[in-house]
């Protein structure tokens, strides 16, 4: 899944609480949540700091600095798929609810369905099925 445009009025209050200028480049997923649904927000390059922002109106609901230069989400909507080892078509969205796969929606889960079967992929790859979560 690439990340969805967003404008400038959405990511404002995030810009402000990390101190960031308009010049920071800054990326947004759409994740389904278990009330509402919200963007995760990534800014800079490579992407340190997260923002979890209501898409309504942009407030910052939680937010963080992560070490390293991995990239995040780090795992996009094609290997998620992979993952999955399901046959194609699929249906692949981010999600997240509280459970033993992600306590924080920071870390969305990847919904894979095929119809018949559905499993989630967590950011370190791992597959769980409905039950397991």
């Amino acid at each position: 899944m690439s990340p969805l445009p967003i404008g400038p009025t959405t990511l404002a209050p995030a810009r402000r609480l990390f101190g960031f200028a308009e010049s920071i480049p800054a990326q947004a997923w759409s994740v389904e949540g278990p009330r509402s649904d919200y963007l995760l927000v990534t800014f800079g390059e490579p992407e340190h700091n997260l923002a979890v922002i209501d898409p309504g109106d942009g407030t910052d609901r939680s937010s963080a600095t992560m070490p390293g230069t991995q990239r995040h989400p780090t795992v996009d909507r094609d290997a998620a798929v992979r993952a999955s080892r399901m046959g194609h078509p699929v249906v692949a969205r981010l999600v997240w609810r509280p459970c033993r796969a992600t306590r924080s929606p920071l870390y969305p889960l990847w919904e894979i369905s095929n119809g018949t079967r559905r499993v989630f992929v967590n950011q370190a790859r791992r597959v769980y099925s409905e039950e397991q979560l």
